[in-house]
């Protein structure tokens, strides 16, 4: 499968967002630390706001609301969420969910 993310504005504030949410995990872990679920209060939050507003095909945001509530439970277990990229992997597939069902409207509008 080939990926390939767009420039946006979603992938230029978003996604960054999302990496350094879990490099601070990582960063952390690797001095034996937790962040006792900081970053999850800080991050979680914006990335559930940013995915009701991208919301466009209902099909779409139940996939990405099942992402959140899956990665993100992982993202809650202590030391887990330290080792799991959860938030990269929701940003990434949300938008890359978003471009594949705009990609695919343009082609049925372009198509009539």
């Amino acid at each position: 499968m080939k990926v390939n993310l767009k420039a946006s504005p979603e992938v230029i504030m978003i996604l960054p967002l999302a990496i350094m949410g879990d490099l601070i995990g990582i960063l952390l872990l690797l001095f034996g630390l937790d962040d006792c679920g900081i970053t999850d209060m800080a991050i979680t939050p914006i990335l559930t706001v940013w995915i009701m507003i991208k919301r466009k095909d209902p099909m779409v945001v139940k996939k990405v609301l099942f992402r959140l509530l899956g990665y993100g439970t992982l993202e809650l277990v202590p030391y887990l969420g330290g080792i799991f990229p959860g938030y990269s992997l929701i940003v990434i597939q949300t938008i890359l969910d978003n471009q594949k069902s705009e990609q695919e409207t343009s082609e049925l509008i372009e198509a009539e």
